[in-house]
């Protein structure tokens, strides 16, 4: 508890014997506060208690881990290597070029290199799967199938079974027009990732062998194309899963419950999903990870460099002192709430009724702070931060120390990437983790491709809901040339032909093409439909 350590101006006053500072005086060390003492003979939250206005003081807490904090700020004035931003916050100079149609921006994520993996193992699946009707699914098909896909999400119709989206009666042309409903259900069961053969030996030491080689091309691709603002965050996300799997996570205060875990490092303002990493529990054969929240920021942030001058707001299953001062020599702040039980706080921070109600208690080492807030008697918040370096408190009737008006305003990058993915999720019924994920990746591509192609043409649309619009209008680019591809087949029927037609605002044929209008007429022997042979 709170040790008085005077200036070195009184101490020295102390010493030269200076009746001012007798053992009589009202400053008095509150050793004896630790146990037994009344809250009354020490005010925690004042750092001046003598009348003389020259003898100024602060108490230090010492925590359990012996860090000390004083009351007394550690704020030079000087701007800190750590709270320069480098960089120009935005998509990256390589993408703006090659984003000229919504397409380009959701192929930014979802690379031809990806595409190819995906085409070569659901081919070779497909095979085994159908010998007899499978064909070969070529780039321009699965265009249309991911089209179809973010179709079904953007309609809220992932949910329903296929034979009803494609009924002709109560379902949507354009599914019909499109593909079958059968190569559709052919495809969602060939979808591969992987070689099976090889399968084996890499799931001895890698749980998402069955995604790995995909999942591994599409990341960099997030972090490559944008650059984020001064505010990030990190969290974890729990996409909705029921089936088998082996790293399956239960967590009760999500609305799934169940599902694939992911941590997300996500830019506060934009919610674009900037870094990823999917929770697949400990290694075989190893022991259980401790301080696995250090050490997830730590990776996420990795890609960032050493010099970014950013802010990563964390909830309380990642935030200590040790990953706050990591942070920091990468020139990295954080802000984050803490969990009571850390050694890092001291005991004076934690929640008590004798506390007044709005009451900040702050706590200062040269790196970082500590605030105690109590938003109701016997209640106390307790967050970290290394953003920022004085005790500040709103204006406000609450009186809110700004290092939680900081944390409210960041913290929530995640959590709106999470329900704006969930919002219009491709996600279809399946007992195939790999494939869940998959849904994820397309998710979380269309999201991201969204924040690049408002940034780059901001005045787009002015909509209310720009971003399902956005959706829907990714999907008809992806179909269009699937569509158009599949109008110069013969064996359609002519009620497809003709939905094609409306949908890509093909005019019908008036009448019979002139070259037939002028040919001369056909007097020649014609073949037998009997015996399929000329002149029997």
């Amino acid at each position: 508890m709170p040790n008085v350590i005077r200036t070195k101006r009184a101490i020295d006053e102390i010493e030269s014997g200076s009746e001012a500072y007798s053992s009589d005086s009202e400053c008095v060390d509150t050793d004896s506060d630790i146990s037994d003492a009344e809250p009354e003979e020490a005010d925690y939250e004042s750092d001046t208690v003598s009348e003389d206005e020259d003898f100024v003081y602060s108490y230090t807490f010492r925590a359990k881990n012996n860090v000390e904090w004083s009351t007394a700020s550690g704020d030079t004035g000087k701007t800190r290597t750590a709270d320069k931003m480098t960089g120009v916050p935005g998509v990256r100079p390589h993408v703006r070029g090659t984003v000229a149609k919504l397409v380009d921006a959701f192929n930014v994520f979802f690379t031809k290199d990806m595409k190819a993996i995906i085409l070569i193992h659901t081919n070779v699946k497909g095979k085994l799967m159908f010998p007899k009707s499978w064909t070969e699914l070529d780039a321009i098909e699965l265009d249309a199938f991911l089209g179809l896909l973010i179709l079904h999400g953007v309609n809220h119709e992932s949910k329903k079974p296929l034979c009803q989206l494609w009924n002709e009666a109560k379902g949507r042309p354009i599914y019909n027009a499109t593909m079958s409903r059968n190569r559709f259900s052919e495809i969602s069961s060939a979808l591969r990732f992987d070689n099976k053969k090889s399968r084996y030996l890499r799931e001895l030491t890698d749980k998402l062998a069955h995604i790995r080689e995909l999942f591994e091309l599409w990341v960099p691709t997030l972090r490559n194309s944008y650059l984020p603002g001064p505010y990030l965050t990190i969290d974890e996300q729990l996409y909705s899963f029921h089936g088998h799997c082996k790293f399956k996570q239960y967590i009760p205060k999500k609305p799934s419950k169940y599902g694939l875990k992911n941590f997300i490092l996500a830019d506060s303002a934009s919610k674009y999903c900037c870094n990823i990493q999917v929770y697949t529990g400990k290694s075989p054969g190893a022991p259980p990870e401790r301080n696995q929240g250090r050490r997830v920021v730590l990776d996420l942030v990795q890609y960032l460099g050493v010099d970014s001058g950013r802010n990563v707001t964390t909830d309380n299953f990642f935030t200590d002192l040790e990953l706050g001062l990591e942070l920091l020599k990468r020139n990295i702040t954080l802000v984050g709430t803490m969990r009571k039980n850390k050694p890092d706080i001291p005991a004076a921070f934690l929640p008590s009724r004798e506390r007044a109600e709005f009451s900040s208690l702050f706590g200062f080492t040269k790196e970082a702070a500590l605030v105690s807030y109590v938003p109701k008697i016997g209640k106390a918040v307790i967050l970290l931060s290394t953003h920022h370096r004085d005790a500040a408190v709103e204006t406000t009737s609450d009186k809110k120390p700004v290092i939680i008006t900081t944390y409210n305003e960041t913290k929530a990058g995640v959590d709106s990437l999470d329900q704006m993915v969930t919002m219009y999720s491709v996600k279809r019924r399946t007992r195939r983790w790999q494939v869940i994920l998959f849904y994820d990746m397309v998710d979380i591509s269309a999201l991201n491709a969204f924040v690049v192609w408002i940034e780059l043409n901001p005045a787009w649309s002015r909509a209310k809901h720009r971003r399902r619009l956005f959706l829907e209008s990714l999907a008809e680019e992806l179909l269009e040339y699937p569509m158009r591809r599949r109008l110069e087949l013969k064996h359609i029927s002519a009620t497809v032909r003709g939905t094609i037609k409306a949908l890509l605002k093909i005019p019908e044929e008036t009448g019979r093409p002139m070259q037939q209008i002028l040919a001369p007429p056909f007097t020649g022997q014609k073949r037998c439909k009997v015996c399929a042979k000329v002149g029997e």
